[in-house]
């Protein structure tokens, strides 16, 4: 017999579940094949679910009710699972710094400042460890009570799309994170921070940057308004500068601070003392908030002014990445890599028949390059018969080189596929979407460019 969570009636037919897919949360009572259903997986106890899922990355770590290391056999109270320190549950190995499960990247600028590139907000789920103790030893417990809340165990619960309200969403440079930022004559680049706090439902279920924004001592002081704060970067390169200055929003110059809701562009000017030619460095995306009265700019050395004043004037700092500060950057002002960019501007059918879908894909390059340029286009095809029936994907690909380039020249990379059905059946009349990703390929450096998007509607 499985045991339930949360107590209340059993499932009979089916007609009971703790798991909702259609609002991604789940509620009590809950059983294994409920987690099971959750996470996707196929195992059949919920040890092994808790394991593999946390194994896997299926667990949401933004989720306030999830599995977490602890060696109690009962559930916890809500204030255990918040301040979810290890001593809290009388284990050997003691964690400070733990929020519902997850080591948040918090604290003081003038102890955490040289480290603050390693810090990350790290989900410490379960994994079956022993642990020892005064000559005892426990071992971790899985619960189905881990998934609900205690206090509310039928409205609230674990929740798939849980995310933390305050996160960098985006960085002007295009492509990944991790890769090269190329720089022109004026180094400069964007980054969007998107804050929309949660509700006071949604705060009981996911986790906030209000939670983790705290006073070193719960004890004494208040909470940190993130929109009390200045957006700022820190930068260290290999050639041991280190360089941490305030964001400005939009076109403005002025250092602002995050003050509303939703998501804001906030630019950043990098000096050529950082951004020498095929300097590799890191970059962090941290908030601060001065104390009252203190005035901050753009091109305000920060990191400077904290070592000359003793550190004593920012209260907190906060990790802009949800997944971890430390992002890996190669700064390039010119030689080899250059600035040549293509932009995707539009897809244009040129064919659309029964058996047939033709089109081009257009672009322009951002600057003029002497050199080997390699255009590549992925496409991603989506048909949606007008009979409401199955959506129906394909995805194609194209390629043209180039030996020299300007800002004004542009080009298209035609792309067909005969018989579009991928069971070979004619096309029938619906809705064909193209969404074009654009690579440039310098020498050994890619580089995303805009995509390109279009739309055609097939009647006959």
């Amino acid at each position: 017999m499985v045991r339930r969570a949360g107590g209340g009636p059993s499932k009979k037919g089916g007609t009971i579940m703790g798991w909702d897919a259609n609002a991604k949360r789940m509620t009590s009572p809950v059983e294994i094949e409920d987690v099971r259903t959750a996470l996707v997986l196929s195992n059949n106890d919920i040890g092994g679910l808790a394991k593999k899922g946390v194994q896997d990355g299926k667990i949401n770590k933004w989720a306030k009710f999830k599995p977490y290391q602890a060696s109690d056999l009962d559930l916890p109270t809500v204030e255990k699972r918040r301040t979810a320190g290890w001593d809290q549950f009388d284990n050997a190995n003691i964690e400070a710094g733990l929020l519902y499960g997850v080591k948040g990247a918090l604290g003081n600028m003038q102890a955490s400042l040289s480290g603050i590139h390693a810090a990350s907000f790290v989900y410490k789920g379960p994994n079956g460890a022993t642990y020892t103790k005064s000559g005892v030893t426990k071992g971790e417990c899985y619960r189905l009570t881990d998934w609900v809340n205690p206090e509310d165990p039928t409205h609230y619960g674990y929740r798939s799309d849980a995310k933390i309200d305050l996160m960098v969403t985006e960085f002007g440079w295009n492509g990944e994170v991790d890769n090269l930022i190329i720089l022109d004559a004026n180094p400069s680049f964007t980054v969007k921070i998107d804050f929309t706090p949660h509700t006071t439902e949604k705060r009981k279920e996911m986790l906030s940057i209000y939670d983790f924004l705290k006073k070193e001592s719960d004890t004494s002081g208040s909470q940190l308004d993130p929109l009390t704060c200045y957006p700022c970067i820190y930068i260290t390169n290999n050639e041991g500068t280190s360089w941490l200055h305030c964001l400005y929003p939009g076109n403005r110059t002025t250092a602002t601070q995050i003050t509303n809701t939703g998501e804001q562009e906030w630019k950043v000017s990098v000096p050529s003392t950082v951004a020498t030619n095929n300097t590799s460095g890191t970059m962090s995306i941290v908030l601060v908030k001065p104390d009252s009265g203190t005035s901050i700019f753009p091109g305000m050395d920060i990191n400077n002014w904290i070592q000359d004043n003793g550190g004593d004037a920012w209260a907190a700092y906060f990790c802009g990445v949800p997944e971890g500060c430390g992002i890996p950057v190669t700064f390039s002002t010119g030689g080899s890599y250059g600035a040549t960019l293509a932009n995707g501007t539009a897809v244009i059918f040129r064919s659309v028949t029964s058996t047939t879908i033709a089109f081009d894909v257009n672009y322009v390059f951002t600057k003029s390059y002497d050199g080997d340029v390699t255009v590549r286009v992925n496409a991603t095809v989506e048909f949606v018969p007008s009979s409401g029936g199955n959506k129906n994907t394909v995805y194609l690909n194209g390629s043209k080189s180039y030996t020299s380039v300007s800002g004004q020249d542009s080009g298209f990379i035609p792309v067909e596929r005969m018989s579009f059905s991928t069971n070979e059946m004619p096309l029938m009349p619906g809705t064909i979407t193209v969404t074009a990703t654009i690579d440039t390929v310098i020498g050994t450096s890619e580089k995303r460019g805009k995509s390109a998007t279009g739309t055609y509607v097939y009647t006959t």
